[in-house]
């Protein structure tokens, strides 16, 4: 009872002991010892947490909860497969526990199995109808399978539910810009705002919501605040220094890229937006270099960098810039807008010799864009230079937009 007493005052390290001292006495009480895990859990000593409820499983093997706590232990270790496992074992005592298949579909959704995940939290909700986080797990599963007006349900359930809850204004906001929802993001986002107004992350990405709007002045300001909370958001940073860019300020983006750079040498998006900025400015050589770089360091779903290369390279060295382009049409990169993404895939496509391929690639993503795509025809003089008549194919779609 002390123990409890103390962990429940948040004094976790006294509570430890007067579990340690009642095992003394105690030392085959499985309770005491699964609440001795719970306790090294709370201060964050998850390996020794385990052990913990370890021994109190081999005292008591049957008791449900002690294997959902090993689960969430595991969890807390990155060993989700183990998480699952533990919380399957719990489930074949105690089927119904609703909390339990929700934590169930927390670890799936972290294997990255969003379909299990939401089948699992659909269980959790016919036991518990009216729980508000289940509600709200179950748009972010939805949310990962792309449905995301299924996900705006959801959201919109859990806030009937918990009217006050900023993050699920928040996450509701997210879900809106998926849905091309900008204005209504934004207001989601100000709702989040009023009541957790000091929120980094919101802050952020109502900046990022105000530049698919056009108002990039606005964008700034809401990232320079962003950045005061959390001055170490390092995508915030990129974020800000995009914008700059696209407002004509280079030196400025360029600093924004060269801070996060300093701190982090190998980030291939700060790299990237650096090459380009470099690139839209006439300087090719420091282009090319740190190009260069951020495809040395880049995973394969990243696409903007070796289109960008390949742009730069192409008017010396086809071959490679072709290879370049090859590897970036494998690419599944989410971290450029749907625009983007198209718009890097017909450039590729013209170095590669199909414009014809390209300029139906960039027709059909001109409905996905937003204020914050801007035409940069310093992309389409450099693709030129290669292939003048796909260059122009190209630039007469953007013609077309810009009409």
């Amino acid at each position: 009872a002390r123990g409890v007493a103390l962990g429940n005052l948040g004094r976790h390290n006294d509570a430890l002991s007067a579990y340690d001292h009642a095992l003394q006495l105690d030392p085959d009480n499985p309770g005491r010892h699964a609440a001795r895990g719970a306790t090294l859990g709370n201060l964050g000593r998850h390996n020794d947490a385990l052990a913990a409820y370890d021994h109190a499983l081999q005292l008591d093997p049957d008791n449900p909860g002690r294997h959902a706590a090993r689960g969430a232990t595991l969890g807390n270790l990155g060993r989700h497969n183990d998480a699952l496992s533990a919380y399957d074992h719990a489930l074949q005592l105690d089927p119904d526990n609703p909390i339990t298949h929700h934590n169930r579909g927390v670890t799936l959704e972290r294997l990255g199995r969003h379909d299990d995940a939401l089948a699992a939290y659909d269980r959790a909700l016919q036991l518990d109808p009216d729980n508000a986080d289940r509600h709200a797990a179950r748009g972010v599963a939805l949310g990962n399978l792309g449905r995301h007006n299924d996900a705006l349900s959801a959201y919109d359930h859990a806030l009937q539910l918990d009217p006050d809850n900023p993050g699920r204004h928040a996450a509701r906001g997210a879900t809106l810009g998926n849905l091309g929802r900008h204005n209504d993001a934004l207001a989601a986002y100000d709702h989040a705002l009023q009541l957790d107004p000091d929120n980094p992350i919101t802050h952020h990405n109502r900046a990022v919501t105000l530049g698919r709007v056009g108002r990039d002045e606005d964008a700034l300001a809401a990232y320079d605040h962003a950045l005061q909370l959390d001055p170490d958001n390092y995508a915030c940073q990129i974020n800000r220094g995009v914008v700059r860019s696209r407002r004509g300020r280079q030196a400025e983006a360029l600093a924004d890229f060269d801070a996060v750079l300093t701190a982090k040498p190998t980030d291939v998006a700060a790299r990237s937006n650096k090459g380009e900025v470099l690139l839209l400015s006439g300087r090719y050589e420091e282009a090319t270099r740190e190009l260069r770089t951020a495809v040395g360091h880049a995973t394969p779903d990243v696409l903007e960098a070796r289109v960008l290369l390949a742009l730069l390279m192409g008017r010396d060295d086809l071959g490679w810039a072709r290879t370049m382009c090859r590897e970036a049409l494998d690419a599944d990169d989410r971290m450029v807008s749907p625009f983007r993404r198209g718009e890097l895939r017909s450039l590729a496509l013209v170095v590669l010799g199909d414009a014809e391929a390209a300029e139906q690639e960039l027709r059909a993503v001109v409905p996905l864009r937003t204020s914050s795509d801007s035409w940069q025809p310093q992309l389409y003089e450099l693709l030129g230079q290669r292939d003048p008549a796909g260059a122009e194919r190209l630039c007469g779609v953007w013609k077309a937009v810009e009409q």
